[in-house]
């Protein structure tokens, strides 16, 4: 009898405990989830703090279930999009690098999941200024999508787009072209014509224009995508900023820098009612604004504004990163115009020293 009693004893224990770890895995199965959706739902409301901290807790969930899983890659993925967003890019970049890494061994390349991977990580690259980096990236997704979405999607012409922009940051202004006009023939054929994708194909192609001087057609396509976007966000959102600084640009070039300087303040005041602002993008609206006091010999206030967007930048840059060393290089032009000549070769020093760091460690 009592080798009967021990016998179920020995064959109902293992029950329970694998019973007892289902529902653990289980729970942590719904934790993770529940984590997962909350870190995109603060991402996407740009409350970018919180959703890193959520992101980080999803990921030590997920490791628990399965340490090379693909929800680990999807935890590593909020998390870099979170710092990205912060400005923390080197962090943002270990993450999507890791994350791409399960997912290569888990997903089919042709997977979208993959595929957006990949498109991440390339934003991480153009956040650092890593063009060619982040175009090789681009170039294999699109090459992706083609394969799998064909040729007239919108994921399609998104990414011909992303790579317009890339080839516009290089200044080969023409590939630009080419791919924005590209990327905007597929959305016409699938949207509404005030939809925002065809905005944001209106905005980049302005820019072409502006780079090649076109100002007037510049200022039409802008403030067309303008429209459009109001329409969308309302007044107070970073794609309006955008628009606003893009303008307030081509008044620049065309010496209007009263309309200028009102365009950029107005640009500066969107982003600054913004709950969590992209720094980056800050720091680039108070450089623009203090642009436009210095043309107008306003240098107390160029100076004060230059000097916002450095502290900005030098938190979010590494040293020799090309936006820090232009902002650096704008402070020199000024201080020599208002006869600070001691600071203007202190800078110059510090540049020096930089571009002297750069040299060696290439």
């Amino acid at each position: 009898m009592k080798q009967k009693i021990l016998l179920a004893i020995i064959i109902i224990l293992p029950i329970i405990i694998f019973s007892s770890s289902g529902i653990l895995k289980g729970i942590a199965y719904i934790e993770w989830k529940v984590l997962s959706t909350q870190s995109t739902k603060l991402y996407k409301k740009k409350h970018y703090s919180k959703a890193l901290l959520v992101a980080k807790h999803s990921l030590k969930i997920a490791e628990k279930i399965s340490p090379s899983g693909i929800r680990v890659a999807k935890s590593l993925n909020n998390l870099a999009l979170a710092y990205n967003a912060k400005g923390q890019y080197k962090k943002a970049e270990a993450a999507y690098h890791r994350s791409l890494e399960i997912k290569k061994k888990i997903l089919k390349k042709e997977d979208p999941d993959f595929i957006r991977g990949l498109i991440n990580y390339a934003h991480n690259y153009v956040s650092q200024a890593r063009f060619s980096d982040a175009l090789a990236l681009n170039k294999q997704a699109l090459a992706l999508q083609k394969k799998s979405l064909g040729i007239n999607h919108l994921s399609t012409a998104k990414t011909l787009n992303a790579i317009g922009e890339i080839y516009g940051k290089q200044k080969r202004f023409q590939k630009a072209k080419k791919f924005f006009n590209e990327s905007l023939q597929i959305r016409k054929k699938i949207l509404d014509p005030k939809s925002l994708e065809i905005a944001t194909s209106l905005n980049n192609l302005a820019a072409i224009d502006y780079y090649e001087e076109n100002y007037d057609k510049a200022i039409t396509l802008y403030n067309q995508a303008l429209t459009i976007r109001k329409k969308h966000y309302g007044l107070y959102h970073s794609s309006i900023s955008v628009s606003l600084n893009n303008i307030a640009a081509v008044y620049m070039k065309q010496q209007e820098y009263a309309k200028a300087t009102e365009y950029f303040t107005q640009a500066l005041q969107v982003l600054e009612k913004d709950s969590e602002p992209k720094p980056d993008s800050l720091a680039s609206s108070l450089a623009n604004l203090a642009w436009s006091f210095k043309e107008q010999k306003k240098y107390q206030e160029a100076e004060g504004y230059y000097l916002r967007s450095l502290e900005i930048k030098e938190k979010i840059y590494t040293s020799n990163h090309p936006s820090l060393m232009m902002t650096l290089s704008s402070l020199v032009e000024l201080y020599k115009e208002m006869g600070k000549n001691s600071d203007a070769e202190d800078l110059e020093e510090r540049i020096k020293n930089l571009k002297q760091s750069k040299r060696e460690k290439n």
